[in-house]
């Protein structure tokens, strides 16, 4: 069951600038954040981590330079409640939806409806791999396998717009990059996979 939540996981580049404009960026980091992993670290967030059954999430759409790191510090627009009201019905937490808006968003010039308008449409367009539907789900799988079933389940995503991130043998998160028209685009310097050689371990869905 897919669903868009996810809290502040980091591992995307540093930041270029101290403060950037709102608008100057090349391309969006989508990243998708596997549920069973996060809980495993965070049981206390019930709204995600309760009786719901989560497998990807969204952690967020990120603005970056194709050069590395990405804009952070901007400035714009409150998010406005009836806009927060809308996202908590993609987005099962408040702080997940402010925190996105306030360190990401704001950096992308839009609005903040256009922005999670964009985040949602972004994240339903990406089909997930049947093998993570099975169960159990496979334990054989490295981290090219992953990918290879993200590009071969989206046409249009190429080798280049698939990375992933673990913690240890772990599955964290596959992230793709997207052009600002939120069309798969090769992912930019130190945007890359970090997993261990060898199988992979993705937490069952409970």
């Amino acid at each position: 069951m897919l669903l868009l939540s996810c809290l502040l996981w980091s591992g995307h580049s540093g930041a270029r600038p101290a403060s950037a404009t709102a608008g100057d960026f090349d391309y969006y980091i989508l990243a998708l954040s596997w549920s069973p992993a996060y809980c495993n670290l965070n049981p206390g967030d019930h709204s995600q981590c309760g009786n719901r059954r989560f497998a990807f999430v969204l952690h967020g759409l990120w603005p970056q330079y194709r050069d590395g790191g990405y804009p952070e510090q901007c400035s714009g627009p409150r998010l406005p409640k009836p806009v927060l009201e809308r996202a908590l019905a993609f987005m099962p937490s408040e702080k997940l939806v402010r925190h996105e808006w306030q360190s990401h968003g704001l950096c992308t010039g839009l609005s903040p409806r256009d922005y999670f308008l964009d985040a949602e449409t972004a994240f339903s367009a990406v089909t997930i791999p049947g093998l993570f539907g099975g169960d159990p789900i496979p334990q054989h799988l490295t981290a090219q396998s992953i990918a290879r079933a993200f590009i071969d389940a989206n046409p249009g995503i190429g080798p280049g717009s698939v990375t992933l991130q673990c913690r240890g043998p772990e599955l964290e998160e596959v992230r793709i990059c997207l052009d600002r028209n939120l069309k798969p685009a090769n992912c930019g310097r130190g945007v890359k996979t970090h997993c261990r050689p060898g199988p992979v371990q993705i937490r069952p869905v409970r």
